[in-house]
């Protein structure tokens, strides 16, 4: 029973629950504030979405976050190489300044 009411944010109004068409937006009776609108993209839309989103992430992973280059040796990362050589790494092997005489 839970599930087949819905509250206004607004005036705290109770409204019975029904499923909303692509273009229809419920409204509160008494104050007139919008409760939910209807989804927009289907869900062939939605899955298209979801796996770019996974492409996406797969190239954000793969790619270097992290490049250090120190007297010609070059060394890249990406995140999660970056993460386990900043807490493998001890603070006594990092050394910032100009170069050693």
């Amino acid at each position: 029973m839970s599930q087949d009411i819905v509250l206004c944010e607004q005036c705290d109004a109770v409204h019975r629950w029904r499923p909303l068409a692509s273009s229809e937006v419920a409204r509160c009776r008494r104050c007139g504030a919008v409760i939910a609108r209807g989804h927009r993209l289907s869900v062939s839309g939605l899955l298209a979405l979801t796996v770019a989103a996974g492409v996406m992430l797969a190239v954000a992973v793969s790619t270097p976050v992290m490049t250090l280059q120190l007297r010609g040796d070059e060394s890249a990362a990406g995140q999660a190489g970056s993460a386990s050589r900043g807490f493998s790494t001890s603070i006594s092997t990092i050394r910032t300044g100009g170069p050693s005489g």
